[in-house]
């Protein structure tokens, strides 16, 4: 929520004290009875900031970020550009100063076993690199696929494909 706020607030060019004056009307049950019964103590956006996410903040968060960050792979339907950016979500709330190499470690371990195959080849160093390889690869998959399937789909199936004459469907 306050993530959000502070959004609101750099869209609106507000400064500290119009964050915190403005606070409360964003505020809602029990975080706004919890800021009233505060008000007058809370004197800068900083303090606010602090004692608000003491309160309310999520202590289990991090742990739960991390939790998903080893178990976390690809789905069958996600493509590489999606299963990067919740990866990169999870990043952030698990630690904001993870290092490249570990997003990296996370990534390529979480990733499809045949987009794996192809970046063992040749290993990425950076994220941006892994995004860019894995999804070449994952276009190159798709596109192999959808010129198979065309080919099975012309070509007869069962008996009839092991006794053909039809020269094209052979060649298929």
């Amino acid at each position: 929520w306050l993530e959000k706020y502070e959004r609101v607030a750099r869209s609106n060019h507000w400064r500290h004290d119009q964050k915190l004056f403005n606070v409360y009307f964003a505020l809602e049950k029990s975080a706004k009875t919890w800021f009233e019964n505060r008000e007058g103590s809370l004197t800068t956006w900083e303090d606010f900031s602090r004692r608000f996410l003491d309160t309310f903040g999520d202590t289990n968060r991090r742990e739960n970020a991390l939790r998903l960050l080893d178990t976390r792979i690809q789905k069958p339907n996600e493509g590489v550009t999606m299963f990067a950016e919740g990866m990169a979500r999870l990043f952030r709330r698990a630690d904001p100063n993870m290092s490249e190499a570990k997003k990296l470690s996370h990534l390529v371990r979480g990733v499809k076993e045949q987009l794996f195959a192809g970046l063992v080849r040749n290993p990425p160093t950076k994220v941006d690199e892994f995004i860019k390889e894995a999804t070449t690869i994952e276009r190159a998959l798709q596109q192999r696929y959808q010129q198979y399937d065309g080919l099975i789909a012309g070509a007869p199936t069962g008996a009839a494909a092991l006794v053909t004459d039809d020269e094209t469907c052979l060649r298929k």
